[in-house]
């Protein structure tokens, strides 16, 4: 086969892996969010319900400007200052812009259970529960088919089967079960102390988004110059 034929088809090769990264990047969605009765700071906290993934986000404006991949959140929104609150759930799909109203925090006074299915007995399970405030984690053994968790309304729980199990994301949207059975933690793996870290978002300019797509391209680009350099000169 001629030389050049085989440069043109490696060429091709090392561009269309440049591509692979891009197509599986999940394309993100511009969520404009409009919070009512603010005057102070709001902390915002997005789940995604499929994955677990939690983000947060504070803000000092009534209206906030997302970039978020497509799927579907548990929003709460809570100011500190009014002690207010909105607890939402959202699909993204496409572009959106969403209304919030926050209401009086002692609205969601209350505690809700949720009845837990667990595929396997003797499992640890990770329990994290996202409130607007924080952040509390801890891990439990059980050994029957089934747990009751009790929280508050204000309360998203994320439930993960560890090493590497899959997650569950349960919030107060969802049907419960009146009673409660109490489940004894592992010894000395309870952590209840809440996270206070929280991340501002701010969004790249078209600029760097143009520089990360030129890296993709311009670098498979040079091997193969090299590539057919040398080649050029064996010949």
């Amino acid at each position: 086969m001629n030389s050049r034929v085989v440069l043109i088809i490696i060429m091709l090769i090392l561009l269309g892996l440049a591509y692979i990264p891009m197509l599986r990047t999940e394309p993100q969605h511009e969520l404009v969010l409009r919070i009512s009765k603010l005057h102070g700071i709001a902390m915002i906290t997005l789940v995604d319900i499929e994955t677990g993934e939690v983000k947060r986000i504070v803000t000092s404006t009534p209206t906030v400007k997302l970039m978020i991949e497509r799927g579907e959140y548990i929003l709460l929104v809570y100011s500190p200052v009014d002690k207010l609150l909105g607890i939402k759930k959202v699909s993204i799909y496409k572009s959106t812009e969403l209304f919030i109203e926050l209401v009086n925090i002692d609205i969601y006074k209350g505690s809700i259970v949720y009845r837990v299915h667990i595929p396997k007995p003797s499992e640890v399970l990770e329990i994290r529960e996202i409130d607007p405030f924080g952040e509390h984690v801890q891990y439990i053994h059980t050994t029957t088919e089934y747990i009751f968790i009790k929280v508050p309304k204000t309360s998203v729980i994320i439930v993960k089967i560890l090493p590497k199990g899959t997650s569950r994301v349960l919030h107060p949207t969802i049907k419960s079960m009146e009673e409660y059975v109490p489940r004894t933690p592992i010894k000395g793996s309870e952590i209840g102390r809440p996270v206070s870290k929280v991340s501002i978002y701010k969004p790249e300019g078209p600029i760097k988004e143009l520089l990360k797509l030129l890296s993709l391209i311009v670098i498979p680009a040079i091997i193969s110059l090299v590539i057919y350099l040398i080649a050029r000169r064996k010949v």
